[in-house]
């Protein structure tokens, strides 16, 4: 530390470098969101996150390797990645609907998909099966499936 208190680089560096890893559970960690109060980027995760983690096709809370996000004007029909063209949707439902639009699948999104002003806290998203077996206990309550 400096005299006035203040924490220096080098201060920092020594702390972080000395602070032990814990790999096996960092690798199950995926990614964490935090509230924001400009307009987010339409990430895939974000979108995700807005949408609940949830199919919003058939209202199905899946894990996270298992969503995918839906144009709800398919691309081939002139859609675009935007906020409200995008929802969160099962593999299933996604390949159910394809390249058809709501009419023509008979699918409507549960929602509408809007451009969001914020997006909720989301706590860590963890992949409890890439973890062993003995961590599996303790990141279970931050899986967004609960077993």
């Amino acid at each position: 530390m400096d005299r006035g208190g203040a924490v220096t680089p080098a201060c920092r560096a020594h702390w972080l470098g000395s602070i032990p890893s814990l790999p096996t559970a960092a690798d199950a960690v995926r990614t964490t969101s935090h509230l924001v109060t400009v307009v987010p980027s339409g990430s895939r995760f974000n979108v995700y996150a807005r949408d609940g983690f949830r199919c919003q096709y058939c209202g199905q809370r899946s894990a996270l390797r298992e969503l995918t996000y839906d144009h709800v004007v398919p691309r081939c029909r002139g859609g675009r990645t935007v906020w409200d063209n995008i929802v969160t949707a099962c593999r299933p439902c996604n390949n159910k609907k394809g390249r058809k639009t709501c009419d023509e699948a008979g699918m409507f999104p549960l929602r509408e998909p809007i451009k969001p002003r914020t997006l909720p806290t989301v706590s860590p998203v963890i992949d409890v099966e890439r973890a062993l077996a003995e961590w599996h206990d303790f990141l279970r309550p931050f899986s967004p499936i609960a077993d």
